[in-house]
């Protein structure tokens, strides 16, 4: 299958400066510094993630020695591109002469760049964009493969607005109030839909919307097979919006600022304010935290809980994948009587999780899994189990985990998550309760999975929900929250 999975068809060809189309050759690491400071980082870690898709980087932008205006170019760009990269694939390729990915990963990059800046960012000149990626795939590439790449951003640049004879002036772009899933529109993250000048997009539904909204034609068949189309479309449309920046207080001591406003979902608050301003306001608070609203669900359902039965109120409490500590956080304000131990198999994310347990104070302590599981054995009153996934809940804020969707991967996390649920339960007491959570959406990972522990276990099922995202392009902000599954299960005493 060719990028993005476009459906088979005669291509225009674009050949390059010497009339023969470019090969793929070797990668290069180095990178390479133009005059335009912003667009050649952004494009230098556009060809790194080239050169490893679809394992994609997401913090894989590096910004040496740029202003707060460059920098803030950069990411758009370099964001831009990570989001709808199989959109911008489908698109190029419809003027180049072979594959998207056969290209080698520095001609991508131009081309994701130049591509990115015309069809998705504002007030972005279209010779701007493409002589920027013309100069800087000169020293990144070879000379030949300059023409190729102007002449291949051309023809996308007419995909969305007529060319002008002032280079100066900005495209005028036609949009809709809302997508509508035509063949000549591109949905955008404010909920308006860029009109192409061609209907272009694939004629199948699943591919146009694959094509459309940037992920994997498999992805999309397999949430029409589990959900139905229409909630397939909604997830799919989902992803292509911006996720806000979202804080969690357990307990709020105090007012929250006016740069917070109240979530629809209960002790969640959306952020709108500058980067700064939520650093300084997380040294002053430590009873907020960034947090998706979904993802607190699983803990507030084990906190009213307590309120029913008091089973867990002076005991021991584990976060077995604690990794930065979010849940840990949480736990430890849900049930201030009871010791917590954290553990999780990162080491990257061990100084994290260190330091949200030295906050929580002398009844929080950290150990390593092995530690954790030959000392504790037959203790826990409470095991919170937040399993690696997919991710297919998070996939407007985890976009690399789109592109990597396949059945292999999601077999090896269903085995890795048996033998976590397998070890976790283990280390209950008689009547203690285990909490198994994912920001998954696919059954393969929760329902199947909680029917499996629960046998194998000889645990009772409690209480289990899923919570499918929410929240679309251009809609408001306090209505966005991730997928989130969680299933509560207690040993029989």
């Amino acid at each position: 299958m060719t990028h993005g999975d476009p459906s088979s068809r005669r291509r225009p060809k674009v050949r390059g400066g010497n009339g023969r189309p470019p090969f793929p050759r070797p990668d290069r690491t180095a990178p390479v510094r133009t005059a335009d400071a912003a667009r050649s980082a952004a494009m230098n870690a556009l060809a790194r993630q080239a050169a490893a898709f679809p394992d994609l980087d997401i913090e894989g932008l590096s910004l040496p020695r740029l202003d707060e205006r460059d920098a803030a170019f950069a990411h758009a760009i370099h964001d831009a591109a990570l989001r709808r990269w199989i959109t911008l694939g489908f698109l190029v390729e419809r003027y180049t002469p072979r594959p998207f990915r056969e290209n080698e990963p520095q001609t991508q990059a131009a081309l994701l760049a130049g591509a990115a800046q015309m069809i998705l960012l504002d007030r972005v000149p279209h010779h701007a964009a493409i002589n920027a990626s013309v100069e800087w795939v000169k020293q990144a590439a070879k000379a030949s493969v300059a023409g190729f790449v102007n002449a291949v951003l051309r023809k996308v640049g007419s995909l969305v607005a007529a060319p002008s004879d002032d280079p100066t002036r900005l495209p005028e772009r036609a949009f809709r109030p809302q997508w509508t899933n035509r063949a000549d529109e591109i949905p955008l993250a404010d909920g308006r839909a860029l009109v192409l000048r061609a209907a272009v997009l694939p004629e199948d539904p699943v591919m146009r919307l694959a094509v459309a909204t940037s992920h994997p034609s498999a992805l999309i068949r397999h949430w029409t097979a589990m959900l139905g189309a229409e909630t397939a479309e909604r997830l799919a449309l989902h992803d292509v919006a911006v996720p806000p920046v979202t804080l969690f207080s357990a307990q709020t001591v105090a007012p929250l600022p006016e740069t917070c406003t109240p979530h629809s979902l209960a002790g969640s608050s959306v952020f709108s304010g500058s980067r700064d301003g939520l650093a300084a306001l997380l040294r002053a608070r430590n009873d907020l935290w960034v947090q998706d609203a979904a993802s607190s669900l699983a803990v507030e359902r084990l906190r009213r809980l307590r309120g029913e039965v008091d089973w867990v109120a002076d005991g021991l409490v584990v976060d077995v994948c604690a990794g930065q500590g979010t849940k840990t956080r949480q736990l430890a304000a849900a049930f201030p009587r009871s010791t917590i131990v954290a553990a999780d198999p990162a080491p990257e994310r061990a100084k994290a999780l260190a330091e949200v347990v030295r906050g929580i104070g002398q009844r929080a302590r950290v150990l390593t899994l092995p530690d954790m599981h030959r000392s504790l054995k037959g203790q826990a009153r409470l095991v919170l189990l937040d399993v690696p996934c997919t991710n297919s809940g998070v996939l407007a804020r985890r976009v690399e985990a789109r592109y990597r969707f396949d059945q292999a991967q999601t077999d090896r996390l269903v085995a890795t998550q048996r033998q976590i649920l397998e070890q976790g339960a283990a280390l209950l007491s008689p009547g203690g309760v285990l909490c198994y959570s994912t920001c998954s959406i696919d059954d393969a990972e929760n329902r199947e999975q909680v029917a499996w522990i629960a046998a194998r276990a000889e645990l009772d099922l409690i209480d289990m929900e899923q919570t499918l995202p929410a929240g679309l392009p251009g809609e408001d902000a306090t209505r966005y929250h991730d997928g989130a599954f969680s299933a509560i299960l207690t040993r029989r005493a």
